[in-house]
């Protein structure tokens, strides 16, 4: 996420991950994430906008790659 993003779907969010895309029948889906519905473009790239926005996994904020990979690495199993 970024300010620009959060801008445009008109959220306060502007840190954690935004799903674009989600697999039906798979795992995402399952837990019932939902993708992005519209593509924008944004600062001269197009994105896919209107999904979910990860902001925490079981409380812990995730604002960044490292933080998520930590509490992935930490916590879950492949």
């Amino acid at each position: 996420m970024t300010y620009e993003i959060a801008k445009v779907m008109g959220v306060n969010v502007t840190y954690g991950w935004l799903i674009t895309q989600v697999t039906g029948g798979g795992p995402a889906a399952n837990a019932g994430l939902k993708g992005g519905t519209r593509q924008v473009l944004i600062a001269g790239k197009y994105v896919i906008v209107g999904g979910d926005i990860i902001i925490a996994i079981n409380g812990v904020k995730t604002t960044n790659m490292d933080a998520l990979s930590t509490y992935l690495e930490e916590n879950t199993e492949p």
